[in-house]
């Protein structure tokens, strides 16, 4: 369950990691 989660912020995060990849990484560790 949290593998495909993970992956799946893994591939938001290169999206959004131009915007702030510092923000993405809070976030991905919070939710």
């Amino acid at each position: 369950m949290n593998a495909i989660r993970t992956t799946k912020t893994l591939k938001n995060s290169k999206k959004y990691a131009k915007m702030g990849g510092i923000n993405i990484f809070i976030v991905a560790t919070l939710a």
